[in-house]
């Protein structure tokens, strides 16, 4: 099985699934477990997981160091590493268009409506 179960989980619209517990996916019950449970005394070089059953990404090289630091702090104990090339993650560090020079992140706002198309 492969998978992480900090991303996002199953979107559920049916009461019978519901009931039955479906709203937290087969990979985050079994993560849930005393067996897949981190322990970081026993396995702390392995990021606090049993290597024979859990593998983490460790290096990240898609995201620039000031957007990966919040996911890697608040759901994966701060483990999770840029490997963004230094060179490529500030080159648009000091674009004219940006909010605050040298934090290449802008939140912009969308106006629209959500909606769900019949066929998707």
């Amino acid at each position: 099985m492969a998978g992480d179960p900090q991303q996002l989980g199953p979107v559920l619209r049916s009461s019978y699934s519901i009931t039955y517990g479906l709203q937290v996916s087969y990979l985050e019950r079994i993560m849930n477990t005393a067996l897949y449970a981190r322990n970081e005394k026993e396995y702390g070089q392995f990021g606090g997981y049993n290597p024979m059953l859990i593998t983490m990404l460790e290096e990240s090289y898609r995201s620039h160091p000031d957007i990966l630091r919040f996911p890697s702090d608040m759901f994966y104990f701060s483990q999770v590493i840029c490997c963004f090339p230094s060179g490529t993650s500030n080159k648009l560090s000091n674009w004219d268009e940006l909010p605050t020079k040298g934090f290449p992140i802008i939140f912009h706002g969308v106006k629209g409506e959500e909606f769900r198309e019949e066929n998707s």
